[in-house]
């Protein structure tokens, strides 16, 4: 039988006042332990320009209703810190591609030649923290994602060209806050150095068969502290099996900015792979 962890598809949706609060979508049932209070929403950046020139372009989603929100985010490129203000931004649901869904307000800014964010989250809304829940993080300075406009669709290619197109801010002066730790970034895996990411991001179709993946949320020492379905199985003995059995596996937890995090995950076991079940 394997045992893998899901990677993630993001996913770019068109986006009340938030306030920090228990997200519904992980209870489940009865058995499962609810998420704990967080900001439900999340951070996501581009880069706009390939010329690799310091432009960049943050914007929030929420797996919960489309809305505005007024708060911060805080960014951190190498031994800086960055804090981001939005007011009255537009934030879009995830995957809501209906015609009448609202592209997110592009958080457009300049930062020096070369810059690379290396974590970011949404750190405040209102007058609330935010702790740390489900950061955007990418600690590979070659990577820069530049837009492909061969495969979006008109209404995405639009909304990018008028990004492009705007001026960016200046980028606010930052803090010094340099890591204390050897590696800053990490992702939760199980002590077999399995890896495995953010359950929201997982966008396949129900699985049939004997595949399932189940939701683990990890607090910050990496101990289970709660499993639900996410795709089952037809075979309903095999997704009890599951839950059963990733509620015993040992676990390691995110690294954020060298701070552990909890979170939860996505994990797939996959009962027919090896074919011997």
């Amino acid at each position: 039988m394997l045992v893998t962890f899901v990677r993630a598809l993001i996913l770019f949706a068109i986006a009340l006042a938030f306030v920090p609060r228990a997200s519904s979508a992980a209870q489940t049932s009865a058995s499962e332990s609810p998420v704990p209070a967080h900001c439900p929403i999340y951070v996501h950046l581009r880069y706009p320009n390939d010329t690799n020139d310091g432009s960049v372009a943050f914007f929030l989603l929420t797996d919960e209703d489309a809305g505005k929100a007024t708060g911060s985010i805080l960014a951190w490129v190498g031994d800086k810190r960055y804090r981001i203000p939005f007011a009255d931004a537009l934030v879009a649901k995830m995957g809501d591609t209906t015609p009448d869904s609202l592209d997110p307000t592009p958080l457009y800014y300049q930062f020096p030649r070369g810059t690379h964010i290396e974590g970011a989250y949404v750190a405040e809304l209102g007058s609330a923290p935010c702790p740390i829940w489900d950061p955007l993080w990418d600690p590979e300075p070659d990577k820069q994602y530049p837009l492909d406009f061969s495969k979006m669709n008109p209404r995405t290619a639009a909304y990018w060209e008028r990004v492009r197109a705007s001026t960016p801010r200046p980028a606010p002066a930052p803090d010094d806050d340099p890591a204390t730790c050897k590696t800053p970034y990490a992702v939760a895996h199980r002590f077999d150095d399995t890896e495995f990411r953010a359950h929201r991001y997982y966008n396949a179709k129900a699985s049939l068969g004997r595949k399932v993946i189940v939701g683990v949320l990890l607090d910050e020492q990496g101990g289970v502290r709660g499993v639900r379905l996410i795709k089952g199985s037809v075979i309903a003995g095999l997704n009890q099996d599951a839950l059963g059995s990733v509620a015993h596996v040992k676990f390691a937890p995110q690294i954020f900015h060298c701070t552990p995090i909890g979170g939860e995950y996505a994990y797939e076991i996959d009962y027919d792979d090896d074919g011997s079940q």
